[in-house]
């Protein structure tokens, strides 16, 4: 038996506060740590809705629900924090996604038709995002393996600040702006440039 038949996890998402370590499993789970970076620790930020799928999925990630959607500092020191679980489930399901699109529906039609045009397009209505999100969370446990997609065989050449991409015939698909990024000598020429330019006007200023 391999450790993803042995740790198992969450099998349907209830957001309650779930640490793997804690089960009784016949092989120690796999431990990670959560390294954020730069990422800025906002409460309620989307990485750590990466990180609770990641704790739910099997993995021993050391961690608290502190960040997490629903989470209440103690009143005193000393006592038990709460934590609301059906708040964070909200979020976990798309209930604020789905607020928003009755909004736009609602308030801008137009806006609504252009930001959620490929729901539009499969048929996706507002009430029907918890049962999209629950799929997908179904499919992922049927089956996590990333698959690679097949190279697109699209290239991107630059000419000098514009990069045009080419399709796989070879073919200018369109073209973007991207910047040439300059060295710390070209950086340093510009601003003496640009002080030059200023002293000149300065000095033809003063002579009018």
């Amino acid at each position: 038996m391999g450790q993803a038949d042995a740790v198992t996890g969450v099998e349907e998402a209830d957001a309650e506060e779930f640490h793997v370590e804690e089960e009784d499993l016949e092989k120690r789970p796999f431990k990670v740590y959560f390294d954020l970076g730069l990422t800025r620790t906002v409460p309620g930020s989307r990485i750590f809705g990466v990180l609770k799928g990641a704790v739910d999925g099997g993995l021993h990630i050391p961690h608290n629900v502190k960040k997490f959607p629903g989470y209440e500092e103690p009143e005193e020191r000393g006592e038990d924090y709460k934590y609301d679980a059906s708040a964070h489930l909200e979020r976990i399901l798309g209930t604020h996604v789905q607020e928003y699109m009755e909004m736009l529906q609602e308030e801008d039609p137009e806006r609504y038709k252009v930001q959620f045009a490929k729901f539009i397009e499969n048929d996706i209505e507002p009430d029907g995002i918890e049962d999209l999100y629950k799929d997908c969370h179904k499919q992922i446990r049927e089956n996590p393996k990333y698959e690679k997609e097949p190279d697109s065989k699209i290239t991107h050449k630059r000419r000098g600040n514009l990069v045009d991409v080419i399709d796989p015939e070879g073919k200018v698909s369109h073209s973007y702006t991207r910047l040439k990024k300059t060295s710390y000598k070209q950086k340093k020429d510009r601003v003496l440039q640009k002080i030059a330019t200023a002293q000149a006007k300065m000095a033809a200023s003063m002579e009018e």
